[in-house]
C-alpha cells in the first residue's frame, strides 16, 4: 500500500537521523555540544517537517513548527529522565 514501508528498510533513516544531535558529541564535550546539539535536533525537525508538507499537502509552517514541537517534546522527556536518574555531561 502507498506510504508503508517495511521497518527494516525504515531503520537506517530513523537511525541516520536521531544520530545528527549526537555529532558534536565525537568533536566537544559540556555546553557546547549540549547547545550545538539542540540547534542541530531543531533544524533536522524543521527540514523534516518541511518535506513533510510536501508530501502531505499541508502548510509548510505548520508541517515544521508541529515537528519541532514534537521533537523539543521528546527531547526534554529524555532530558529530565536522565536528571531523574542522574546522568549528565561533562565538559
Amino acid at each position: 500500500a502507498f506510504g508503508r514501508v517495511h521497518p527494516v528498510r525504515q531503520t537506517p533513516v530513523f537511525a541516520t537521523g536521531a544520530s545528527v544531535p549526537l555529532f558534536p558529541w565525537f568533536f566537544v564535550g559540556g555546553d557546547t555540544a549540549v547547545l550545538i546539539s539542540v540547534v542541530l535536533r531543531a533544524l533536522s525537525a524543521i527540514s523534516i517537517g518541511l518535506a513533510l508538507s510536501y508530501f502531505t499537502g499541508r502548510s509548510r509552517t505548520w508541517s515544521a513548527v508541529r515537528q519541532l514541537l514534537i521533537s523539543s517534546f521528546a527531547a526534554a522527556v529524555t532530558f529530565f529522565i536522565g536528571k531523574a536518574v542522574g546522568v549528565g555531561s561533562t565538559g
